[in-house]
């Protein structure tokens, strides 16, 4: 077993010599479950049955397999061709912690990225993650290239079965830059650093994530934009994105999408 004793027995919720509760045997189970790095839980009760004066719990334990990587390649319209890589542990350390970092690559640049998440942050149920970013871009069209550092914390929470929210902070260097066939003064720019919040919330009753056939998907978040050294960057973003699915007869699905948005700048300028 790869996975630290003590992460298994603080989702029991259940100390040794403590008075029984059923229903901290039942949540117990349900937080082991829960967990990505488990592939099966079993319980089993000795004396539960028989009323004895001390009960003996056994928690049978399979790990699902805590490396993993993803490949693709593909073209989109607004990239050319593309491919990307990423690899990762759930498990990191047997401590139910996910590392993974990636790349993409594609016609208008690169992208390094890499992540930890911590799914219970001060051993409560908020998930914590932090990661890092370098990016390099060159759209399409454009006389100018965008090279962008930056970092992220982001802390998330299920509110229910079908309610998410999250909050995150976003700390970048951006830089822009001629490009070398088509060189213009006027798309050079000074570093710029930004520091974004962002908080968010989602309700999802969709039943299915990859396909789904009914069930709504909203979500709305708030990016307050600050620049560190000018104002352009001092704004408000809203974003509001809905989708409904429908399936009134079989192998017939509608899928219907909303999406509004709005940003206003709070600084001396209406520039953004």
């Amino acid at each position: 077993l790869r996975t630290d004793e003590k992460v298994i027995r603080r989702e029991l919720e259940v100390q040794p010599g403590a008075p029984l509760s059923l229903r901290s045997l039942q949540e117990g189970q349900r937080n082991l479950r829960d967990l990505d790095i488990f592939h099966d839980v079993g319980y089993r009760t000795i004396g539960l049955r028989e009323k004895a004066e001390t009960v003996n719990q056994f928690v049978e334990i399979e790990e699902a397999r805590p490396y993993y990587t993803q490949i693709s390649l593909g073209y989109e319209s607004d990239s050319g061709l593309y491919a990307k890589a990423r690899a990762g542990d759930h498990n990191i350390f047997g401590l139910n912690k996910d590392l993974w970092a990636g790349g993409e690559v594609s016609e208008t640049g690169f992208r390094l990225e890499t992540r930890l998440t911590e799914p219970r942050f001060l051993g409560r149920r908020i998930s914590a993650s932090i990661g890092a970013y370098h990016e390099e871009l060159t759209q399409f069209n454009q006389p100018f290239g965008t090279r962008t550092t930056g970092g992220s914390l982001t802390f998330g929470k299920d509110l229910g079965k079908h309610w998410t929210t999250a909050l995150s902070f976003r700390l970048e260097k951006r830089d822009q830059f001629s490009v070398e066939d088509q060189p213009g003064d006027e798309t050079e720019e000074d570093t710029r650093t930004i520091f974004v919040t962002t908080p968010y919330l989602r309700y999802d009753s969709r039943d299915s994530f990859v396909r789904p056939t009914k069930g709504l998907l909203s979500s709305v978040s708030v990016d307050l934009s600050k620049g560190i050294q000018n104002q352009l960057d001092d704004f408000v973003r809203y974003l509001f994105d809905t989708r409904f699915y429908l399936t009134p007869f079989e192998r017939v699905t509608f899928a219907s999408l909303a999406r509004i948005g709005q940003v206003n700048s709070y600084s001396g300028t209406d520039e953004v």
